[in-house]
């Protein structure tokens, strides 16, 4: 009786010691599960959360938040997940944030909200691992050919340069400077402008950094070559710029302004666009008044309490999420990364927020082109 006491004893002694380790370790597991669906579908996001171009980085992460809560609403089986990384604008730190997101979160779909240099450094990888990598507002030319599972929904910037140098041209301008920031994007579209006018027309070809805030050497360099216009070409820097065109300003020049589209985001228009009235712009043709626009923009003011100051740029953040939740509610997973390639391939004229959208064999939506001057806070045709 005794022994079987003990033996009893015993049992119960290693019954408690693995009770408490299976509760140890299942645990935080079950917990784990609880907050974390193991088929939640799990998609990258690297746009520039810090530094100088912090906030085209901070409005589309909002509107990709927004994107994913609204495929939330669907009730559907399996829920996307955003994990976020901040890729500084810097090539380095968005190859270190592609490598984490493909080998430790396991991610087959990158979206890319921030600078060209982020999307042309991480390419490779995209490629390499065949994980689907979408630009929503890098414009360099380079990532056209930059590989087969990258895809850009934003403008190619040679296109933008190429209208403003057609314009320029037919005004009959002899004598044109050229300033722009010292960015991979700024740096693509001035080549792509240089390329497609005369260069005896150029006079001054200047550059400045994004952390620039005194350009008095610079424009008194260009002021004295007596341009009779000066192409301004900014990369994400918005308040470095508008400084620049300030100082143009107070210096008197009374040049023709030319720009990109960055003139028009509310961060530059609004507190610097009485220095650069007048400025001629080419952008791509968008309507925000189209419905799936209109609710975008509505549910962004009612959310955040302000205006998605990216204008298109919100748009094609919008439509990168909702084409990735077709292609893989058409493909049956998000590892199936070479049918939704192809899916995304074969995309024509297809209504979404941006407009009717088609993606060129390059991977590249289509746009077309219209010029516009700046009166007041807005661009107005001309």
């Amino acid at each position: 009786m005794k022994k079987y006491i003990i033996i009893l004893a015993i049992a119960l002694f290693i019954y408690i010691i693995g009770l408490g380790f299976y509760l140890t370790v299942k645990g935080p597991q079950s917990d784990f599960i609880k907050n974390e669906p193991i088929n939640n579908i799990k998609i990258g996001f690297i746009a520039p959360l810090t530094g100088e171009a912090s906030n085209v980085g901070t409005t589309l992460l909002n509107v990709a938040e927004l994107t994913i809560k609204e495929i939330e609403n669907d009730k559907r089986e399996q829920q996307f997940q955003l994990i976020v990384e901040d890729g500084k604008c810097s090539p380095k730190d968005a190859v270190s944030a592609v490598q984490k997101l493909i080998s430790v979160d396991q991610v087959n779909i990158i979206i890319f909200g921030g600078c060209s240099g982020e999307v042309l450094a991480a390419a490779p990888l995209i490629d390499e691992h065949q994980v689907i990598g979408i630009a929503t507002i890098a414009g360099s030319p380079d990532i056209s050919q930059a590989g087969d599972y990258l895809f850009r929904l934003s403008l190619s910037d040679d296109r933008q340069s190429e209208f403003v140098a057609n314009h320029i041209t037919k005004q009959g301008f002899k004598r044109v400077a050229v300033i722009s920031e010292n960015t991979d994007y700024s740096q693509a579209l001035r080549n792509s402008f240089k390329s497609s006018v005369d260069n005896k027309i150029i006079v001054a070809d200047e550059l400045y950094n994004t952390s620039d805030t005194d350009f008095q050497t610079l424009l008194t360099k260009v002021k004295s070559k007596k341009p009779e216009a000066i192409f301004i070409i900014p990369g994400g820097a918005l308040t470095t710029t508008g400084l620049l065109t300030k100082e143009i300003y107070e210096l008197g020049i009374k040049s023709q302004l030319y720009g990109t589209d960055q003139f028009t985001f509310d961060d530059l228009i609004n507190d610097y666009s009485q220095y650069y009235q007048g400025m001629i712009l080419a952008e791509a043709k968008f309507d925000p008044s189209n419905a799936a626009a209109k609710r975008l923009f509505e549910k962004y003011q009612e959310t955040y309490s302000e205006k998605c100051s990216m204008g298109l740029f919100c748009a094609t953040t919008h439509d990168a999420l909702l084409l990735v939740k077709e292609a893989i509610d058409k493909c049956g997973s998000d590892n199936k990364t070479d049918c939704i390639k192809n899916y995304l391939y074969s995309i024509q004229a297809k209504a979404m927020t941006s407009g009717d959208l088609t993606i060129d064999e390059n991977g590249d939506a289509q746009f077309e082109f219209e010029f516009k001057k700046i009166n007041g806070n807005e661009s107005v045709k001309l």
